[in-house]
């Protein structure tokens, strides 16, 4: 079996010596001249949405300065013939397609593109999603206008009203990707985004470098439907507490304990939903993908073949819905309407206001009239059995303006506040052992990096 061959310093910033192993062909499509911009995105099975995104990239007014390279992470071929043939039959230029030989996940992509970067002579990137949209033509077009050595340009996600993240329309250049260096393969999935965003933060912080954001949108309308997926939420928890660990150790100490204390909040409400899901739902199978996680952070099993083992493994582990509740697609104007007087439970869909959505901050309506929250937000997830109705917002399409969304009633029954109260008492016990192990962890990781240098 392949494995990744890392190049460590400080034991934070990660070279991948063999990255070219994992490649089988390079091929240029319509291909002339080279280019001093190369736009990327990473695509699996999704030629659909890679059709349409390419499509509107190419009437960006300033495709002729940049190249789309598109790294395909072991689709079907049904996917990949689709979507070359598309390349191929509308004579888009300057196509240059990656293949994997295995399907290395998002942290293998997001570094098998940095290294294939740096490898070659551009002097600016702007990376997205294949189902990440520009919602004007010309957002490509601003970006490269207001590109400069030493700023880093980020637009806005109009789903959510914010920046972009670092792997959403964000042009960087050349020089400062050389000094980040690339994402953590060995991560896999989940927190990848996170380990690369601190260390970003912290070179611009120590460097010349800065940000300049662009007043225009893209949407990236994902639709998870419903589906708990026990393997994104093992490679979450593992992954989560292995780059806070090194930001707690390498960088800003203050700043790294706030953000342990958070990670350990995060955990205690994976125990605490664990344990309701087996009270209430008659399902162990979040508390396992728990117990899993942790343990293989505490023996530092992170590496390419234990990836491929746990993703085989939970795999197979049957996605299933939080409840038995319906799936249902609205309009955004629509769900105006079904939130009116719910109080707003989760602070993340602040958002929300953005889109004129009607909701309470009165405590009282929790109780009364109900909640609004996102689905899959763990920590308040024991909560809604205390309220009499919950709306629980998937995502948001704004290409369509619609909204998805889940609606638990009647689950405030004397009987599942009896569980959530039993599930606290036994996740708080649990929790205390798991933590002091995590902690003498840490410690010695400290230890270690000591003796490293």
């Amino acid at each position: 079996m392949l494995k990744f061959d890392l190049n460590y310093k400080k034991k934070t910033f990660v070279r991948w010596n063999n990255w070219q192993e994992f490649l089988s062909n390079i091929e240029k499509i319509n291909y002339k001249n080279d280019r001093k911009i190369a736009l990327f995105f990473l695509t699996y099975n999704l030629s659909n949405s890679v059709i349409q995104l390419i499509d509107k990239l190419n009437k960006d007014p300033s495709r002729a300065l940049f190249d789309i390279i598109i790294i395909d992470n072991h689709s079907e071929s049904t996917h990949t013939e689709l979507i070359k043939n598309d390349i191929i039959n509308k004579k888009i230029k300057n196509v240059i397609y990656l293949y994997t030989i295995d399907n290395i996940w998002w942290a293998g992509w997001n570094a098998i593109w940095w290294e294939y970067i740096l490898s070659q002579k551009y002097e600016y990137v702007i990376f997205t999603e294949d189902d990440a949209f520009p919602q004007n033509k010309n957002l490509i077009t601003k970006m490269i206008e207001s590109r400069s050595k030493d700023k880093i340009i980020r637009t806005y996600r109009l789903d959510w009203w914010c920046a972009s993240n670092p792997f959403h329309y964000t042009l960087y250049p050349i020089s400062f990707i050389q000094l980040v260096w690339i994402p953590n393969p060995s991560l896999f999935m989940r927190a990848d985004d996170e380990d690369f965003d601190f260390r970003m933060n912290k070179i611009i912080k120590d460097s010349h470098y800065s940000f300049t954001y662009i007043k225009d949108w893209f949407t990236h309308p994902v639709i998870k439907k419903g589906a708990w997926k026990y393997r994104q939420t093992y490679f979450s928890i593992r992954n989560a507490f292995q780059t806070k660990m090194r930001y707690f150790l390498s960088f800003n100490i203050k700043f790294g304990i706030k953000d342990m204390i958070l990670q350990f909040c995060r955990l205690f409400a994976y125990l605490w939903t664990g344990f309701c899901k087996i009270f209430i739902e008659k399902n162990g199978k979040l508390l396992k993908t728990t117990f899993i996680a942790i343990r293989d952070f505490v023996i530092n099993n992170i590496n390419y073949k234990n990836n491929k083992l746990k993703l085989a493994y939970f795999w197979k582990m049957k996605n299933d819905t939080i409840l038995d509740v319906n799936y249902k697609r609205e309009s955004l104007n629509k769900l105006d309407g079904l939130t009116k007087n719910k109080y707003l439970l989760d602070k993340s869909l602040s958002h929300i206001q953005t889109h004129k959505l009607k909701y309470s901050k009165k405590v009282w309506n929790y109780f009364k009239y109900g909640c609004i929250l996102y689905t899959f937000n763990l920590p308040l997830y024991p909560l809604i059995f205390l309220s009499p109705q919950a709306i629980s917002v998937e995502e948001y399409n704004t290409e369509k303006w619609e909204v998805f969304i889940w609606i638990w009633s009647n689950f405030r029954t004397l009987k599942n506040i009896l569980y959530i109260l039993l599930s606290l008492i036994i996740a708080t016990i649990v929790f205390i052992p798991i933590t002091v192990i995590i902690i003498i962890r840490i410690l010695l990781f400290k230890l270690i990096r000591l003796l490293w240098k």
